[in-house]
């Protein structure tokens, strides 16, 4: 069953949300990095989608490398795929919690966050092959 909630547009506009926070004067990586891994995520479960399998729930529903896997298709290049792993980690850790929960800026957790243009890349790679 389609599920109208999970489009494009809604990766897209995550990714320019992020594009946004990647040029701002202020160092928002939390948010930064949640913009990019939700416009990942989004593009995956459109791929999924569009394939007429199930979107997971719970923690692989979040899990970028996860919802790959459902997409064998969706091929990436080597920088890419390394990429996409990096994200991962940072969009939702160990996997133990859910992705909003984990910026915790006062545990004095450094997250890098994967450049802008890269994540786009991604994304791009991602949504051309559907």
């Amino acid at each position: 069953m389609k599920d109208t909630q999970i489009n494009e547009k809604g990766a897209r506009d995550y990714i320019k949300a992020a594009r946004l926070l990647a040029v701002s004067d202020e160092v928002l990586i939390g948010p930064l990095t949640h913009c990019q891994g939700l416009a990942i995520e989004i593009a995956l479960k459109v791929c999924i989608d569009k394939r007429g399998k199930e979107i997971p729930k719970g923690p692989n529903g979040h899990n970028l490398l996860a919802l790959h896997q459902l997409c064998p298709n969706v091929v990436l290049t080597q920088q890419q795929s390394e990429d996409l792993q990096l994200i991962n980690v940072n969009y939702i850790g160990d996997g133990s919690l859910s992705y909003p929960s984990r910026y915790r800026p006062s545990r004095g957790r450094v997250v890098t966050s994967t450049g802008q243009d890269a994540v786009e890349s991604l994304l791009n790679a991602i949504l051309s092959q559907q």
